[in-house]
């Protein structure tokens, strides 16, 4: 069966959170641009600092500016500066631009409220801010190092912000170099620097951190620049990032050694791919280097229509670790036995086009599953879709049991099994070129399952491949948002002219008590109804 990537991570930790549903959706009169991000993990002392530059831009005349900082962080109220700027972000290159004084009035603040149970910080300021006006948001913060203990702590609330992994590694292989990362799962930015934590404010990023000289720090994007500091410390001062959102974000350092660099060559650009290993892992993990890089993203490029969207790719393989892999974009963290292409695609349809909101991911890992079996078809060995699935997706499908773990993931297979459908009823060109354009058109944007639907639907219309009078839209809802699997039955009497379409529901224990809530139901066509008509009994 295909692997279910990093977004599926997000979706599982959503459902036993319920993050989404109790979470109070920030205001849109002041947006983000961009951010100017510097951090100071200190293992020794096992704290953070550092400092966040927000440029924003009024989007409605407002006097408040609202945005996330974790009650675990700690901020000085009175080190908060705004102040008025112009920033010509369409030309940022290798720096960030140059700052300059715009029209704008200069606000002072009013003041500065924290509310620990959403944690929204809200800056009030004595005179309006105005449509079009952009300013900078100077923050200084602190924070904890989180420790994370496999045994103690195996628990979504302590994976979440700035994290040492020294403890858990210990555990596992009695290996002692440390790890520092940020996990930025869904509302986990905010503990680390403080932002617009929802993933419809995507922004460019320029991430400078400070490291132990005989460390290694990896992000989103290439190293710009180094500067040494005072003691034993460098700053890495990281490339700016293209827009996206703050759990597309990464920080990770250790003191693992680089194994060979890979160079990759597509039509359409250069990159590199850097592994990284503790000096304890097997000879044979170091050295394989045998997965198709090139050709993956090669075909990926092809079939979405968008370029790799970072210069390089950063694979840290940790040992033995409990999420199997988590990605960000331009970095991959993963156990030994993970296969990479989840990931590389989710570099595509998680990072550069992005759900509006989480409970949009759902979408996002039925697009994912079903590019990873067709990716994998196309550059690996495996010939058809039997190959890619797996006797436990029936399991999940035949015994709809919803307190299990991996019923979770059920209308994920649902899911792909319809684009499956729609690959062979509206034909593979139509349903590739729909998801083209929607990645075209949303390219560092965010997406629905609606945009989803509705681009489709109007290829398909364009190619005739989908009578004018029906959606996809209307065939998803039948398909997706019930909480079965059916199986359709079609028997062709062809002296009269008519077939009988029988329904029930796929369960592999089809008893009384099972029928009693899923009566099969059956319609029967007759020659005067036509024969490309869709019933949903």
């Amino acid at each position: 069966m295909a692997t279910i990537s990093t977004s599926a991570l997000y979706l599982n930790y959503i459902m036993e959170n319920d993050t989404w549903e109790e979470d109070k959706r920030l205001p849109t009169g002041i947006i983000p641009t961009s951010y100017r991000v510097a951090l100071k993990p200190d293992l020794d002392l096992g704290k953070f600092t550092g400092s966040v530059e927000i440029n924003i831009k009024c989007k409605e005349n407002t006097n408040i500016i609202v945005l996330q900082a974790h009650n675990t962080l700690h901020i000085d109220t009175n080190l908060i500066i705004l102040t008025p700027t112009w920033s010509n972000l369409s030309s940022m290159t290798d720096t960030m631009g140059q700052m300059m004084f715009s029209n704008s009035s200069h606000p002072n603040i009013a003041s500065i409220k924290r509310n620990p149970t959403t944690d929204e910080l809200i800056i009030t300021t004595v005179e309006q801010m105005h449509i079009g006006d952009s300013y900078k948001l100077y923050i200084q913060f602190s924070g904890k190092i989180q420790f994370f203990n496999l045994k103690e702590n195996y628990n979504n609330d302590y994976f979440c912000g700035m994290i040492n992994l020294q403890l858990f590694m210990k555990i596992i292989h009695l290996f002692y170099s440390p790890f520092i990362m940020t996990s930025m799962l869904i509302n986990c930015t905010r503990r680390v620097f403080p932002c617009f934590d929802e993933p419809s404010f995507k922004s460019r990023f320029q991430i400078s951190v400070a490291r132990p000289r005989n460390m290694t720090t990896v992000s989103v994007m290439p190293v710009d620049y180094s500067e040494e500091i005072q003691g034993d410390w460098m700053w890495d001062h990281f490339k700016i990032s293209p827009p996206i959102s703050t759990f597309s974000i990464s920080i990770f350092t250790s003191e693992l050694e680089k194994g060979k660099t890979i160079y990759i060559k597509t039509n359409r650009g250069k990159y590199t791919v850097q592994y990284f290993y503790n000096k304890y892992a097997d000879k044979k993990i170091r050295n394989d280097t045998r997965f198709p890089f090139s050709k993956t993203i090669q075909f990926l490029e092809g079939y979405l229509g968008i370029t790799f969207p970072v210069p390089k790719l950063d694979i840290v393989i940790i040992p033995s670790f409990i999420y199997n892999e988590m990605n960000t974009l331009g970095t991959i963290l993963q156990n030994e036995y993970m296969s990479l292409i989840p990931s590389l695609i989710d570099q595509w349809v998680l990072h550069t086009i992005t759900p509006k909101w989480w409970n949009n991911l759902n979408i996002t890992n039925i697009l994912g599953l079903y590019l990873t079996k067709i990716t994998t078809i196309n550059v690996t060995a495996k010939s058809s879709w039997y190959e890619m699935e797996n006797d436990q997706t029936y399991s999940i499908l035949s015994e709809p049991d919803q307190s299990t773990y991996m019923y979770k993931y059920f209308n994920v297979f649902k899911g792909e099994w319809f684009l499956q459908m729609l690959r062979e009823s509206i034909s593979e060109h139509t349903l590739k070129k729909g998801l083209f354009n929607l990645l075209i058109k949303n390219k560092y944007n965010t997406f629905d399952e609606a945009m989803l639907w509705d681009s489709l639907t109007e290829q398909a219309w364009k190619d005739r491949t989908l009578p004018a009078d029906i959606s996809v839209q209307t065939l998803a809802n039948s398909w997706l948002h019930k909480p079965v699997f059916p199986i359709v039955t079609v028997k062709r009497n062809y002296g009269e002219n008519s077939a009988v379409i029988h329904q029930h529901v796929f369960m592999r224990n089809y008893n009384s008590i099972a029928r009693q809530y899923y009566e099969p139901k059956e319609h029967e066509w007759t020659e005067e109804e036509k024969a490309n008509e869709m019933v949903d009994s």
